[in-house]
């Protein structure tokens, strides 16, 4: 079962940093896809992001997947990369919507929290809100979930992903 909600702006860290994403949140281990085509632009651990990776859309659009798992079964925090990112992910690869990218964690400063993935997309550098954009699909949120977590084409977030860049843009 997963589960997400409007959490953009939420004060964090004691208070020195908003919040400037959507956290998903889901069984661990479960597959991470791509919003959209583009190229592995950063895989990186942080003490704050744990595990994450970033893809480059072009045009100046990004996503960013952070706290993937870094767990193996029975030892916490012992899995590393090879449990975090999906095989064939590496740093200059192209992947394409849809593809399995890495899996959902509680790295860095997510450790002992519920298992999640922190989505962001920017651009321009700039973080943006899509939670409004993803509710307009009219889709359920199991609906949602399934389609994020089971591998399947996102027609949620790439919808969302996409609306968002015209919006932006100033094209709708």
């Amino acid at each position: 079962m997963s589960h997400f909600y409007d959490d953009w702006g939420e004060i964090r860290g004691n208070g020195n940093r908003v919040h400037e994403g959507i956290d998903i949140r889901a069984q661990k281990g479960s597959p991470i896809v791509a919003i959209a085509d583009g190229v592995v632009n950063t895989l990186a651990f942080t003490e704050s992001s744990g595990y994450y990776i970033a893809i480059d859309h072009q045009n100046g659009w990004l996503s960013l997947y952070v706290h993937l798992d870094d767990d193996i079964n029975g030892n916490d925090n012992l899995g590393g990369r090879n449990t975090a990112f999906a095989d064939g992910i590496y740093l200059g690869g192209e992947v394409i919507a849809g593809q399995t990218i890495g899996y959902v964690g509680d790295s860095g400063n997510a450790d002992g929290t519920v298992p999640h993935v922190h989505f962001e997309v920017r651009y321009m550098g700039k973080s943006y809100d899509i939670y409004d954009y993803l509710m307009e699909t009219n889709l359920k949120e199991s609906e949602i979930m399934s389609r994020i977590f089971k591998s399947i084409f996102i027609t949620l977030f790439s919808f969302g992903f996409l609306l968002a860049q015209s919006t932006i843009q100033g094209t709708v």
